[in-house]
């Protein structure tokens, strides 16, 4: 029985990493959605105005709007938040519904915010026509970036890569915040969902870094 117990843990860390990259196939599918419905723009992208998460005093692209509102805008397309909690994060916890009334509502209230609610990232610089940029991911990865520009909002945290950020060059994830056995899972603009290893990881984040020119690409992680 005892040299079975390693066996069955490995199975465990298995189904959970599959659940993870469910939970992102979600994600992407809700956003893609709710872009198609605004011109072919994510959240991130448009005016509270007009949906939106931009305050409507702000600039696209100089201010997020909040990586807790990113994941609640998208609420109509994944009806519950279990998909935004991956099973091996820790310092999670689960929220109930996205109803604000409710009693363990997503990301807390306005005067409270909760981000240990979100075990994932949003891709600031997402966009519909290019799909291997990053939509979003575990957030984990923020240990192995560097600080990025920009308002992220309410309970959010900038991070930035490219060549000149050290990407070619990342570290080991912290084996106290590891989830996936040193790997880290991805969604991106197309709607597909990766599992990948840190050669992988480094090699696409670079691929990707090329295709933006006109800044250095940032996600937005939810503050722990």
């Amino acid at each position: 029985m005892l040299v079975a117990i390693p066996a069955l843990s490995n199975a465990r860390a298995r189904a959970q990493r599959i659940r993870c990259i469910s939970y992102l196939k979600q994600q992407s599918l809700g956003f893609r959605i709710w872009a198609n419905d605004h011109k072919e723009r994510f959240p991130w992208e448009v005016h509270v105005r007009e949906g939106g998460i931009v305050p409507d005093a702000h600039e696209i692209g100089e201010s997020f709007g909040g990586v807790l509102n990113a994941f609640r805008a998208v609420s109509n397309e994944l009806n519950m938040p279990t998909p935004l909690l991956c099973l091996r994060d820790a310092s999670g916890i689960r929220s109930d519904s996205f109803d604000r009334s409710g009693r363990r509502p997503f990301g807390g209230t306005e005067q409270s915010p909760e981000p240990r609610h979100l075990s994932y990232f949003a891709g600031w610089d997402a966009d519909e026509i290019r799909p291997d940029r990053l939509l979003t991911g575990d957030s984990h990865l923020y240990e192995l970036l560097a600080a990025g520009e920009g308002d992220p909002g309410p309970a959010g945290v900038v991070r930035s890569y490219g060549t000149n950020l050290g990407v070619s060059s990342l570290g080991a994830i912290d084996p106290s915040k590891d989830r996936h056995d040193g790997g880290v899972n991805l969604s991106l603009s197309d709607g597909s969902a990766h599992q990948l290893n840190l050669d992988q990881l480094r090699e696409h984040l670079l691929k990707s870094a090329e295709t933006i020119t006109n800044r250095i690409p940032r996600l937005v992680f939810p503050r722990r």
